[in-house]
């Protein structure tokens, strides 16, 4: 029974560290594919352009008017007369 605790135990431990271990690994992989990329583009210009776009042109959401001064949140009661 206690060997069966201890073996699910370090078992945990080693998923554990084997997880941390291929996310850090993931993450400094993707540190050096955007270093190889910078490095190998011959300007700024050629390695903006190899870029992704970011999403900049996202349109915002609509808030809807409020129509009164009950639907309008920003107004304090103190300010109705």
């Amino acid at each position: 029974m206690e060997t069966a605790i201890i073996v699910a135990a370090s078992l945990i431990c080693i998923t554990l560290v084997s997880v941390f271990a291929f996310k850090l690994m993931a993450l400094q992989q993707h540190t050096i594919d955007r270093l190889t990329d910078k490095l190998m583009a011959r300007s700024y210009k050629e390695y903006t352009t190899m870029q992704p776009k970011i999403a900049e042109d996202k349109p915002r959401p609509q808030t809807k008017k409020p129509l009164s001064w009950y639907d309008d949140a920003t107004i304090e009661e103190d300010e109705i007369q």
